[in-house]
């Protein structure tokens, strides 16, 4: 008789690998999968960043175009309230020239009024009559003055100017007036 080991070995071919070998051929398989998976992943999150990146970075230019536009517009605003100061300041000083410059025809035609003589009597009248509100074309024909005077005295002693009747601009009595000496 026959061993029986001698008897298998001849019977049964050759086994194929055992389950061993074929858990170990699986498993590199589902690691492979799993790798392709993250890798897969992984691309479309970076794909994603790369989109968001590009949209942010849009945005800043947006933001960047924007702000030199404020900008821009800051500098031709401050060089605008610049201009205007200066403006300012300069029509300051022109008021205040013109502002002299009434006060010294005042104390003139107020010398040319206390002067005496004809002239004197009529200038008086012609503030009398400024004062209360007659007009200048009518001063000038009824006290025999120029236009120009008479626009003068007006402009010097006319109701807006808040001098009161028989008072010079200066508050002191008006000369030759009810409440003149002698």
């Amino acid at each position: 008789m026959r061993s029986p080991s001698a008897a298998s070995s001849s019977r049964t071919p050759p086994r194929a690998p055992s389950g061993g070998a074929r858990g170990e051929l699986l498993s590199g398989w589902v690691v492979a999968a799993v790798a392709l998976g993250i890798a897969v992943i992984a691309a479309a999150l970076a794909a994603l960043a790369v989109a968001r990146a590009r949209r942010l970075g849009r945005r800043l230019q947006g933001t960047e175009r924007r702000l030199e536009g404020v900008e821009t517009t800051h500098r031709q605003v401050l060089e605008h309230f610049r201009g205007l100061s200066a403006g300012a300041v300069s029509q300051g000083e022109h008021l205040a020239r013109l502002e002299q410059n009434l006060a010294r025809l005042r104390r003139r035609l107020d010398q040319v009024a206390a002067s005496g003589g004809t002239d004197g009597n009529r200038f008086n009248q012609a503030i009398r009559m400024a004062r209360k509100g007659t007009a200048a074309k009518e001063i000038a024909d009824t006290c025999q003055i120029s236009q120009v005077e008479a626009d003068l005295v007006v402009l010097l002693h006319g109701p807006s100017q808040g001098g009161g009747a028989g008072e010079s601009p200066s508050g002191s009595p008006e000369p030759g007036g009810a409440s003149a000496e002698g």
